[in-house]
């Protein structure tokens, strides 16, 4: 056979196993959408329904086209290679998943059910293929809904930033939390002013440009490092010129329409100039890849089979064991106050009505009132919860609130003890020049806690172990 031919011959056996493995690989992920389609929905709709996210929805068509653009380099120098350290890894990335769904932490399915995909690559065409295609797998990072707790973060930088942005030309200002106080109006940085939007959008762009635009690693960090501090320091500058505008111009020339419609040119503006400054400094693109001929170029039956029933096996597994441990029975009314009695032991109600109203939805039982315990007296409300946490009955779950969001920012927050040895989250919460103070504290089988994490983790425990759950937030 003469040496065109048998590059001709490797090259149809490459063809041959690169299409038996994208089928398995296809099958396999179709069969893991389907299980897990509740997660999937979970994760378009906190997509949709979360601002700050909205621009996730184009993360896996950008990170499938750049998989796309590499298809022929790839074909030309790899031949897929099942990597059966790979069902290692998918179990490990399911079991992730089951802890989430049996904690009903949301966060855990969605880091899970991403990190599914780049384990499937890992699983059905090897680590040469999963490394080159690495940054297109990393990339889906940017579709796990993250970054809530950046919020109070960035708030406090906004507000600094912007105050010393007003100290320097010369306007007098008060900084007190997130309250920025200047001789015309008490200005709140809101989480809505935070920035986290921007910051986490502009990110995800700033990775794919520098991706695209450079070619050395070096220039490639230095550009992602900047479009992370970029968007701060930008967010600053937009606070400290609405509150610059309302000073010179006027209140109203700061809120409303003008100051959304600012927001967006501003940071509109922002994003021209730095994609502007990262094309001047862009490098040309890699020479083109050249077949290679001296690796194996067919895929082995039989690991392949092995693979894709393994993978079935442990997802199938996953979902059932997930659903067979969230398995949720009715809490009878005895149940409930005994759940009560635990939470709020010692208290008992007295004459009062309850201005004050938290937000605990699904809950089995709900107590607000006025309450006495001895000489002590206290607004106290109490949330009960039985059985497996799950979406709509949960005590941890997202939108349950211990005050009114739209009303109430939250000023500081810190642990202390209280009389009894009661160890509580104190929260301070601030409302214009109003604050409010709230003690707070969660039970679990009659365990106290301040940490939520602590919290999920108890409660995956207990459901794990087959013990009912019995769960309480009580708040003064």
């Amino acid at each position: 056979m003469s040496r065109v031919n048998s590059f001709e011959h490797v090259d149809v056996r490459r063809r041959s196993s690169w299409y038996l493995t994208l089928n398995g690989f296809a099958a396999v992920t179709a069969a893991f959408l389907a299980l897990y389609w509740a997660t999937a929905w979970s994760l378009v709709d906190t997509w949709a329904r979360t601002g700050m996210f909205r621009y996730a929805f184009l993360i896996f068509p950008v990170s499938a086209w750049l998989v796309w653009h590499k298809r022929r380099e790839i074909r030309i120098t790899q031949t897929p290679a099942v990597w059966a350290q790979g069902l290692l890894l998918l179990a490990a990335v399911s079991f992730i998943w089951l802890l989430g769904a049996i904690a009903n932490v949301n966060l855990l399915q969605h880091i899970a059910f991403v990190a599914a995909f780049p384990t499937f690559v890992l699983l059905f065409f090897g680590p040469r293929v999963a490394l080159m295609l690495l940054f297109p797998l990393v990339y889906l990072v940017f579709a796990i809904p993250a970054g809530q707790s950046a919020v109070g973060p960035l708030q406090t930088v906004t507000a600094t930033l912007a105050v010393k942005f007003l100290q320097w030309t010369g306007v007098p200002v008060l900084l007190e939390g997130h309250h920025i106080m200047t001789p015309s109006a008490d200005w709140l940085v809101e989480q809505a002013c935070s920035g986290i939007r921007f910051f986490l959008a502009c990110t995800a762009l700033g990775s794919l440009f520098a991706y695209l635009m450079f070619s050395s690693y070096w220039r490639r960090f230095w550009f992602i490092v900047a479009s992370m501090i970029v968007p701060i320091i930008a967010n600053g500058l937009r606070v400290y010129f609405t509150i610059l505008i309302g000073e010179h111009f006027g209140l109203k020339y700061a809120q409303g329409t003008d100051h959304l419609i600012f927001g967006w040119q501003f940071f509109g503006t922002v994003l021209f100039l730095m994609f502007l400054v990262g094309w001047f400094l862009r490098e040309p693109p890699p020479s083109p890849p050249q077949p290679v001929y001296g690796i194996r170029s067919y895929v082995a039956w039989p690991r392949l089979l092995t693979a894709a029933i393994g993978a079935l096996a442990i997802l199938v597994a996953t979902t059932a064991a997930a659903a067979w441990i969230n398995r949720h029975e009715a809490a009878p009314a005895t149940a409930q106050a005994l759940v009560l009695r635990q939470a709020a032991e010692g208290w008992q109600p007295v004459a009062g009505g309850a201005s004050w109203q938290p937000q605990f939805a699904g809950a089995d039982l709900q107590v607000r009132g006025a309450y006495a315990n001895g000489s002590q007296r206290a607004m106290l409300f109490a949330a009960a919860y039985r059985g497996a946490q799950v979406d709509g009955h949960d005590l941890l779950a997202y939108r349950n609130a211990l005050y009114t969001k739209e009303l109430w920012a939250p000023a500081g927050t810190s642990a202390r003890s209280v009389a009894g040895g009661i160890e509580v989250r104190q929260l301070i919460l601030a409302s214009g020049h109003q604050r409010r103070m709230i003690w707070y504290w969660y039970r679990v089988n009659g365990q106290t806690f301040t940490s939520k994490a602590l919290v999920r983790g108890w409660q995956s425990l207990y459901q794990l172990r087959g013990i009912p759950l019995h769960s309480a937030v009580v708040a003064v």
